[in-house]
């Protein structure tokens, strides 16, 4: 039976508690009859919009932790937390959408500061600017990265299969 992860509202890591999305979500049993059913850090865009709009659900200080970490002279802790988290819950993703959240608020601050640095004529065009930013240099481009990304890992480096005891794997997108 799969383990999924369902939303917790009186989690103590999103109140900035601590943790890698510990206490994020908990976990409970999905009951399916699919033998081929697997363990999926898998969210609809819907779930995940929904968890972006509730700050109580993201674990910001979590997020902002691994953002000044990965800017330090120390990323390969970020690349622990991540093998952590895979061990515990079985995929590498975030299920927090904190991270994403964060890089679009300051992606937005980045291009209204540079449209006043370079005098953009009018407020509208900056905001055409930033929306320009975000939607397709940042999540376009994000998108075709991460799905050809998927497609080549997916297709072209997985190793063959060891022994019967070995687990397949696909890379997430």
């Amino acid at each position: 039976m799969p383990v999924q992860s369902r939303p917790s509202k009186s989690s103590s890591a999103s109140r900035g508690g601590g943790g890698v999305g510990v206490g994020s979500s908990l976990p409970y049993i999905h009951s399916s009859a699919d033998s081929s059913s697997h363990l999926s850090s898998t969210l609809t865009p819907q779930q995940y919009l929904q968890r972006m709009t509730d700050l109580q659900q993201m674990d910001l200080q979590s997020a902002i932790d691994q953002m000044r970490t990965l800017l330090s002279f120390y990323p390969q802790r970020v690349y622990k937390m991540a093998y952590y988290r895979k061990q515990t819950k079985n995929h590498w993703a975030r299920d927090d959408p904190a991270f994403c959240f964060l890089q679009v608020i300051m992606l937005a601050a980045s291009s209204i500061f540079y449209g006043f640095a370079f005098r953009i004529a009018s407020f509208s065009a900056i905001v055409g600017f930033v929306a320009k930013s975000i939607l397709i240099h940042w999540l376009g481009f994000g998108v075709v990265m991460a799905s050809v990304g998927t497609v080549v890992a997916n297709r072209h480096l997985m190793t063959a299969e060891r022994s019967s005891s070995h687990v397949k794997q696909n890379v997430e997108w």
